[in-house]
């Protein structure tokens, strides 16, 4: 039996894939749905143990697209990035093509009119998959060396939009990557905050597999804001053997609808309960640097002008009280549209706390904040009354 199963044996699983419990047909539901997005950066090819990142990676794929395909549990899409088109070195750079990889996949016609920082490929699009569909992709996969830029958040979105069939509530993107995020004069850049975006649009969580030790700590932030905030996950891979575990971990999560054994607790703010939505959004520029880069943090001791709106069923809550803890003044009052305003918000992390009337009812809510943050400072939090 290939790795993924003898990994589903281990953690005592692999009754309940066998069992009615896991069989999607005769439970009457839709079966899982997985996107696998994959880093094929030009950094993806440094070394990792006694191979490199990429090669670590392809190997833990394909391991576990052979389980999938034999256990016929899941819809799979693939998006691959950043291993088509590279910029060159020097003062006047052109864009240098992996004619390689090229001349063995789609052709020179598929990169016409692309920059290096829009380099994202739909390998297979979100849809049933067993042993047929493996053995067409895996010589596509064979040749795929990693050469680039890495796009990542807009890998994230383009991968988001084979979810708009997926009706099923157990679905979910492995994000593959060792942090980098670079897209130089993308025709299309997107942040962080857009890929967060796309995938609160369906509901679509985000697990991702950290591959090496060399992202940034702001990187490394921004991964895990992406993986908290959309109920996701975040392991960090030192090495092949850690990778191997690590991809087919984050698609049982998938498989199981987000629960495993050590997952994390619920995030404030998003489970059941709770009584508002709380639209946030940071006046100060906050926007992507060149190319969709992530914007740099400021310096120390600078101040957000913080505005935000409460809602309670999509409605405004008037005259609710808003607090931020270490910021003055100690309360805010909403208005008659539910806004409100906090005129000089320190940077750091802060919690927002709403307490407001709503059909009769005294309902509070609490929402996470972070200024200098490289995700944006602004989300709209979707809270359902039970």
């Amino acid at each position: 039996m290939a790795r993924f199963l003898r990994f589903l044996l281990a953690t005592g699983l692999v009754w309940w894939l066998a069992s009615g419990s896991g069989d999607c047909a005769a439970a009457g539901e839709p079966a899982a749905a997985v996107g696998l997005v994959v880093s094929a950066g030009r950094t993806m090819g440094e070394p990792l143990g006694d191979t490199t990142r990429f090669e670590a990676v392809r190997e833990g794929v394909i391991d576990a697209l052979e389980d999938i395909a034999t256990m016929q549990t899941a819809s799979v899409g693939i998006w691959l990035y950043g291993h088509r088109l590279a910029w060159q070195s020097g003062p006047t750079p052109g864009i240098d093509d992996n004619a390689e990889y090229l001349a063995q996949s789609n052709g020179f016609v598929a990169i016409s009119g692309l920059l290096p920082g829009d380099d994202i490929e739909q390998a297979r699009p979100l849809s049933a998959f067993d042993g047929g569909h493996l053995a067409a992709l895996r010589p596509a996969l064979d040749v795929v060396r990693p050469w680039g830029e890495a796009p990542l958040p807009a890998a994230v979105r383009a991968a988001e939009t084979g979810f708009d069939a997926a009706a099923t509530p157990r679905k979910g993107i492995i994000l593959i990557t060792d942090g980098t995020v670079s897209a130089r004069l993308a025709r299309r850049p997107a942040s962080f905050d857009d890929a967060l975006s796309a995938c609160d649009r369906h509901g679509v969580p985000i697990h991702v597999v950290l591959v090496g030790g060399s992202a940034s700590p702001m990187e490394r932030h921004a991964l895990e804001e992406l993986a908290r905030l959309s109920e996701g996950s975040l392991q960090t891979c030192d090495t092949p053997a850690a990778v191997r575990s690590a991809i087919p971990r984050g698609i049982l999560r998938v498989l199981r609808g987000g629960w495993e054994a050590d997952a994390e607790p619920e995030v404030p703010g998003r489970g059941k309960g709770g009584i508002t939505a709380v639209k946030l959004s940071n006046s100060a520029d906050n926007s992507a640097g060149e190319g969709g880069a992530t914007p740099p943090v400021r310096g120390a001791n600078t101040s957000t002008r913080v505005t935000g709106v409460v809602l309670h069923g999509g409605k405004p809550v008037p005259r609710a009280k808003v607090s931020i803890e270490g910021v003055e003044p100690d309360r805010v009052t909403t208005d008659r549209e539910g806004h409100f305003v906090f005129e000089a918000v320190p940077d750091g992390i802060h919690e927002i706390v709403v307490e407001g009337i709503a059909r009769n009812k005294i309902r509070e809510s609490r929402k996470r904040l972070v200024l200098n943050s490289p995700l944006p400072a602004k989300r709209t939090v979707q809270v359902l009354l039970p």
